[in-house]
């Protein structure tokens, strides 16, 4: 199993300086890319479908 960081970005608001902010992030365990995108999905679903961008975790 591969480590994956799936970060949320909360997008401009009243209180932020720059673009967009980073609003959590979350590792998980996935057998691989695929299945680390299937549970940003359900990230991105479960907060309001921000965007949720997935990466590989070397930690």
């Amino acid at each position: 199993m591969n480590q994956y960081l799936l970060t949320l970005f909360e997008p401009d608001g009243p209180y932020t300086e720059g673009k967009e902010h980073v609003g959590g992030f979350t590792v998980i365990r996935a057998p691989d890319l695929d299945g680390a995108l299937e549970w940003g999905r359900r990230l991105a679903r479960a907060v309001g479908v921000l965007p949720v961008e997935v990466r590989e975790f070397k930690g």
